[in-house]
């Protein structure tokens, strides 16, 4: 028999494998061999002013720092992106959580670890929502992907998921202001994972969609536990007694001995005919103390600040709901008129919809500081071109590419300008250089050649 020879192979970690891949061209190459794994919990919350949130937290398991002179600094950069059901990108953003531990703290935070939380406004729809986690300091990375639905604005009767946590307080210093996991003055704290401590209280949380008054009055809810598929406990109340449609409630876990169980949320109507419900695991431990990590998250305005509008709009104008887009890009627009970056989605939007006349008036006035707002300049040009008036688009493309260096759809539309004011050597002038940059546009190159023809 043959000896067949071998060699030593090493485990692939498909993990990190398929990470990497995903995000190979926004992760830097000093990053490549530092992947972390992670834990990760993600919900869908709607919040008093009708405004879905998407809660979301992220766990590494590894953590690591940098020290100096009795300081632990961390430095998490979170790059998110969500895309529709096309795979067309929606929404694209990046925060910075930079963080300093004194040697108490980072010693408590290594024994119990640390999570990330943050909440990002969405539009309806069906999405996938992917986030990178880098940690600049120790150049690791992880990730996280969800699929995520986001319900219509008027949804048929409906529920959430059931979302489990480990502690409920009130939080009314900041009544106003968004917080992960935050219900109107209620703070649930919550990790990934279904694991609970008899010391602990278990905290439920769903929400009804599309409540009627009748069910409202008539119906009730009911959790019930069970236990190795017994029935271990039952609670009902009233729906009468629900604030904003938010199930919110809270049971001591002292008599739950460790093992594993099963919570179901159950809404009836009037005749006790249970029209909704979802159920979720969880775990006691048996372990005599559950340490819970550190929770580091960002207090964000109200759902009233004009920076929801913006995002959501925008995030409207890329699905093509470009009636709903002008609505809230222009609720905040209205509310900060002097914001060069409203003012040019509010525009925007309405150069998509044949309004030139419009989204030049509202960019005009940022055309005076043309250093400042140079990125203007080109949507304004391109009002100015659509309106007939070529002479002022062709002052305005060039005022802009003398500040965002050359461009290519620019020059072509330079080009375009002089062709209808009749100046064809100005046009030829702006054509060929802009096939100098790219000879592989043939529609153009055509139309050289054939007005060189006619010179």
């Amino acid at each position: 028999m043959n000896q067949i020879n071998s060699v030593p192979e090493k485990t692939i970690d498909w993990e990190y494998a398929e990470a990497l891949l995903k995000y190979k061209d926004i992760v830097e190459v000093e990053y490549t061999a530092n992947y972390v794994k992670s834990d990760s919990q993600v919900e869908v919350i709607q919040d008093e002013s009708g405004i879905f949130f998407l809660h979301y937290s992220i766990q590494p398991e590894k953590l690591s720092v940098l020290s100096y002179q009795e300081k632990y600094n961390i430095n998490f950069v979170l790059n998110g992106m969500v895309t529709d059901s096309n795979g067309n990108m929606i929404f694209q953003y990046e925060k910075t959580f930079p963080l300093s531990f004194n040697r108490d703290q980072i010693e408590d935070i290594q024994k119990t670890s640390i999570v990330i939380q943050d909440m990002i406004p969405l539009v309806e729809g069906n999405h996938k929502f992917s986030l990178l986690l880098k940690n600049t300091v120790s150049k690791e990375f992880t990730s996280l992907e969800e699929n995520i639905s986001i319900p219509q604005k008027l949804p048929s009767l409906g529920m959430s998921s059931i979302l489990l946590g480990y502690k409920l307080t009130k939080d009314v210093s900041q009544q106003n202001a968004n917080k992960p996991f935050k219900i109107r003055n209620h703070q649930i704290a919550c990790q990934a994972g279904i694991i609970f401590h008899p010391k602990e209280n278990l905290v439920i949380f769903s929400q009804i969609y599309g409540l009627t008054n009748e069910l409202h009055e008539t119906g009730t809810v009911t959790f019930t536990f069970y236990k190795k598929g017994e029935e271990f406990l039952k609670k009902e109340k009233s729906l009468k007694e629900l604030v904003d449609n938010n199930i919110i409630e809270e049971f001591p876990l002292q008599n739950f001995s460790p093992d594993y169980f099963k919570v179901k949320v159950s809404i009836s109507d009037g005749s006790q005919k249970v029209i909704l419900s979802d159920e979720k695991d969880f775990e006691i431990s048996p372990l005599p103390d559950l340490p819970r990590p550190w929770i580091v998250s960002k207090v964000l305005p109200s759902s009233q600040d004009s920076i929801y509008f913006y995002i959501l709009g925008n995030q409207l104008s890329k699905k093509g709901h470009l009636g709903e887009a002008e609505k809230l890009l222009e609720r905040a627009y209205n509310k900060r008129p002097t914001s060069l970056e409203y003012a040019m989605s509010y525009s925007g939007s309405l150069f998509k919809k044949k309004e030139y006349l419009k989204a030049k008036n509202i960019l005009i006035p940022f055309s005076k500081d043309p250093q400042k707002n140079f990125q203007s300049l080109s949507l304004l040009a391109a009002c100015s071109q659509a309106l007939g008036e070529y002479e002022e688009a062709i002052s305005f493309y060039k005022e802009y590419l003398s500040h965002a260096g050359t461009q290519l759809n620019t020059l072509n539309s330079i080009g375009q300008c002089y062709y209808r004011l009749g100046n064809t050597q100005e046009a030829l002038i702006a054509w060929e250089k802009s096939l100098e940059i790219d000879p592989n546009q043939e529609n153009l190159r055509k139309i050289v050649d054939q007005l060189k023809k006619k010179n």
